[in-house]
């Protein structure tokens, strides 16, 4: 009797701890739920925010002094634009501005710099502007894309893993990773920097096997004197 009460005692345990699992089971469910919506609105809030700047442009690279002895940054964009020989109007440009942005490793002993943001009365002379920079030789000053927050981090993020391997660019929204088949990897949160870490790893031997192979043939051709 006594082991009869005891069998029962314990199926009754047995039967309140899978209820309880159940129950927990249930709230996992319903946690990953959340989260994988707030999830998707912090990226619809983060795409609204990027399609915002969608006319913004940060120039960088103009000497520190060069911006702080200026009053008209309108006349310093329009200036610095055609210094390149592309052809602007100043009433193509709504307005321009300094910034002072924080770096994430110091540069000459700084860790903030200054560049000037360029608002563009349309998002066609700025697409003009910047391409035409594009296809010029590599200057010490650039035309790039103005981004937030959280997509500068992800690009720094990304350029950490992959250094100077892979592209990694602002492009259509988004930052994204160029494979070596051209396709890419989206990186639209920070759950994606793992798979870039992943196709890194893997492709990595063969990445420095062709840098060190490329070496090796302009070390036989070099120039002797």
């Amino acid at each position: 009797q006594q082991i009869n009460e005891l069998k029962g005692s314990l199926d009754a345990v047995t039967t309140e701890v899978k209820d309880l699992k159940t129950k927990v089971s249930g709230i996992d469910a319903r946690v990953d739920v959340v989260a994988k919506i707030a999830n998707e609105n912090r990226k619809m809030i983060g795409s609204y925010k990027q399609d915002k700047l969608e006319k913004f442009m940060e120039i960088d690279g103009l000497k520190t002094n060069t911006i702080d002895n200026t009053d008209d940054f309108k006349a310093l964009a329009v200036e610095t634009i055609k210094s390149f020989g592309i052809n602007i109007d100043p009433a193509e440009i709504d307005h321009a501005f300094k910034k002072e942005i924080n770096l994430k490793k110091k540069v000459n002993g700084s860790d903030k710099k200054k560049i000037v943001i360029v608002i563009f009365s349309n998002i066609n002379t700025k697409i003009r502007v910047m391409k035409a920079k594009r296809d010029m030789p590599e200057n010490t000053i650039y035309f790039n894309q103005s981004l937030t927050v959280a997509n500068r981090s992800l690009i720094y993020k990304a350029r950490n893993i992959v250094g100077k391997k892979l592209k990694v660019y602002f492009s259509r929204g988004s930052v994204r990773v160029q494979k070596q088949d051209t396709s890419e990897i989206i990186i639209d949160d920070e759950t994606k920097l793992n798979e870039v870490q992943q196709y890194y790893d893997n492709i990595k031997n063969q990445l420095e096997f062709s840098a060190s192979g490329i070496y090796r043939i302009n070390e036989m051709f070099a120039p002797s004197f």
